[in-house]
């Protein structure tokens, strides 16, 4: 393939260049290569900690390896520091898949609050959304979802296979609509 021939000549020409590895990572999870793309997921945080796209994309691998709880801890980071929706989902999807659904649920719940206000804080169980840390001279007290969904309240679909009491009181609790299957 092109691009990862290019990323390859790129990662030979700047070996400690963050970016490079992050995008021969991805040319290669595009092609199904996991082992191959985690390999320079790892080295583009071992190059640039301080990024949180390549804490996810090391995640999202591992995830897809069956190693949630190796991803958990990058999705956590990558979540403080950049609170996007997909960081957010990616590390619900890594809690679920760890036997965890209670903080799965806890993340949903941040991101569901994140969609439907202006702005927003958090202070739960296991998260603190924004972080008790001094920001340019101040303490933040909220934080806005940039960017923020177009259309509000935002619906929420969720297929019911297998619910438990507690999924379904959540999906009660927050207004998530249920799918029921034909099969």
């Amino acid at each position: 393939d092109e691009a990862i021939s290019h990323y390859e000549q790129e990662v030979q020409i700047q070996p400690h260049f963050a970016e490079a590895h992050n995008n021969l990572g991805t040319a290669l999870l595009r092609k199904g290569r996991l082992d191959d793309a985690l390999l320079h997921f790892e080295q583009a945080v071992a190059a640039n900690p301080r990024l949180p796209k390549v804490h996810y994309n090391a995640a999202i691998v591992l995830v897809q390896k069956g190693r949630p709880q190796e991803a958990i801890p990058h999705l956590e980071w990558a979540v403080q520091k950049s609170p996007t929706t997909a960081n957010q989902l990616a590390l619900a999807r890594a809690w679920r898949a760890a036997g965890q659904p209670e903080k799965a649920l806890a993340v949903l719940e941040i991101i569901l609050k994140a969609f439907n206000r202006e702005s927003f804080s958090h202070a739960g169980k296991y998260y603190t959304i924004p972080p008790a840390v001094p920001y340019r001279g101040y303490q933040l007290k909220e934080v806005t979802l940039v960017p923020r969904p177009m259309h509000r309240p935002v619906e929420i679909w969720q297929p019911i296979v297998s619910g438990s009491a507690r999924g379904l009181e959540f999906m009660v609790k927050h207004g998530v609509k249920g799918v029921v299957s034909a099969t």
